[in-house]
């Protein structure tokens, strides 16, 4: 589910195999980790919890200089870092720390959205 009020793209600095890559990313979720309200030992809490990235995708990959990979080399490189989970865990948490950067102050929450 889409959170009213994020960027929905991002560009990210990463390390792949020992080069520095710049990635396109398209952030599709974004979730929080919160139980919500609750209660322990019959006392009442709510466990607003973080929002956090819940799904992102890599569209394009760029050299250091920032020129984007042929078409068919950057689609061969994404699943080939797909397939690698260090390297998906490593750019996960830089778009979680990024996450307070993604907030779109453009957007104006309208009553509708509630």
């Amino acid at each position: 589910m889409r959170k009213k009020g994020y960027a929905t793209h991002t560009r990210i600095d990463a390390i792949w195999k020992n080069e520095d890559i710049v990635l396109d990313i398209d952030i599709i979720s974004i979730g929080n980790d919160g139980y919500g309200p609750g209660e322990f030992w019959g006392r009442p809490y709510n466990d607003i919890g973080r929002d956090v990235v819940e799904e992102w995708a890599i569209t394009q990959i760029m050299d250091e200089a920032g020129n984007p990979l042929p078409k068919a080399e950057n689609k061969a490189l994404i699943k080939e870092m797909e397939l690698d989970d260090k390297f998906m865990d490593s750019v996960d948490e830089i778009l979680q720390e990024k996450l307070a950067d993604l907030v779109d102050d453009r957007y104006d929450e309208k009553e509708d959205d509630l």
